[in-house]
């Protein structure tokens, strides 16, 4: 995703749900997004991503992808590409 879209929720182009900066938990709970302990060591998580969408389906419509990066406790890492198309 480009930088100047997650900058319009206050986002870093890369972002830690587990451990954000001060600017990206702030954007992230305004999200409704989980952060810290909600997700550290969680096998599974699901959260609504709903705000989020709508937002970004009013600023800039269309289909996006995002790359999710999932860390486990033993430094072990998936990567997946998340599609959405919003309108």
């Amino acid at each position: 995703m480009e930088e100047g879209l997650l900058s319009i929720f206050g986002l870093s182009p890369k972002f830690d749900l587990v451990n954000p900066d001060d600017e990206d938990k702030e954007a992230l709970e305004l999200l409704n997004f989980p952060t810290g302990n909600e997700v550290l060591g969680k096998t599974e998580l699901d959260f609504n991503i709903s705000v989020f969408t709508s937002v970004l389906g009013a600023m800039d419509p269309g289909e996006h992808n995002f790359k999710l990066t999932v860390i486990d406790l033993g430094n072990q890492s998936s990567e997946e590409i998340l599609k959405l198309k919003v309108q």
